[in-house]
């Protein structure tokens, strides 16, 4: 079986509730996005790269968790448009 989505690794963030509150019609998305563009997709919905607050490794790192842990398979990576405001997860 196919799917659209590369599920190999699905990663994991955390967002302010009230974030989420103040954007009543932000939506994650999983059609509609390109491949891989989920998660920056739903962030330019609810924040801008002003906004960010990286909290790892003293601000110098943005860390995400994985539901599962693949061999990624990055062949498909430069056939895809970069982010132009570059927030990626």
């Amino acid at each position: 079986m196919s799917s659209y989505f590369d599920l190999c690794c699905v990663p994991g963030f955390a967002v302010s509730l009230q974030v989420i509150l103040s954007s009543p019609k932000a939506v994650f998305k999983r059609r509609g996005s390109q491949p891989g563009m989920q998660e920056s997709d739903f962030l330019k919905q609810i924040t801008k790269v002003e906004e960010l607050e990286p909290k790892a490794d003293n601000c110098t790192k943005v860390l995400v968790w994985h539901t599962r842990t693949e061999k990624v398979n990055l062949a498909n990576e430069p056939k895809h448009p970069q982010d132009t405001i570059k927030i990626e997860v």
